[in-house]
């Protein structure tokens, strides 16, 4: 079994964080994750409490995501690992939540210009569209998830913001 030696992901519980989820997420795969993992559900509900107790607070939510990612850098600058492979997935389960979130990943982001991140998103239209505070950023590969339920939104989107990636 292959055992990480960093944590090169993120995740959040995934019905409570994402705004723009649909009919389709019926069948959330990270929902599925979560009830079917001990502990998965425990860990995605800590790192959301950490958040949450940052409020809306811009700065107080960039502190801890660049904490996690300075661990990260650290760790890939300890075995010195090259900068094509530092590779960082945000949300392998839940989504930006909140526009204050994303402008607190975005900072992180933007700090670190070695790491190449990637997300899926839903939060591409209101109540929570990211698209403008994440899409301009070059080191992140942003793929908004998109379905029947939103495809006008998506395609809107995508016309908007042409750096962005789409997932059908």
């Amino acid at each position: 079994r292959w055992n990480p030696t960093a944590v090169n992901s993120f995740g959040l519980p995934s019905l409570t964080t994402c705004p723009g989820r649909t009919g389709f997420c019926a069948s959330c795969y990270g929902e599925n994750a979560e009830l079917r993992n001990a502990g998965v559900s425990e860990l995605l509900e800590h790192n959301l409490g950490l958040l949450r107790g940052a409020g809306d607070d811009v700065d107080a939510i960039t502190a801890l995501l660049a904490n996690m990612i300075g661990r990260y850098e650290t760790h890939n600058d300890n075995i010195q690992m090259p900068p094509e492979d530092r590779l960082f997935r945000i949300h392998w389960d839940g989504d930006f939540y909140s526009e204050a979130y994303a402008h607190a990943w975005a900072r992180v982001i933007t700090a670190h210009p070695t790491v190449q991140f990637w997300a899926y998103t839903r939060s591409f239209r209101p109540p929570v569209d990211v698209t403008p505070i994440l899409a301009p950023l070059p080191n992140l590969a942003l793929y908004l998830s998109i379905d029947d339920d939103n495809v006008e939104a998506g395609h809107q989107a995508l016309a908007d913001h042409p750096q962005l990636l789409a997932a059908y």
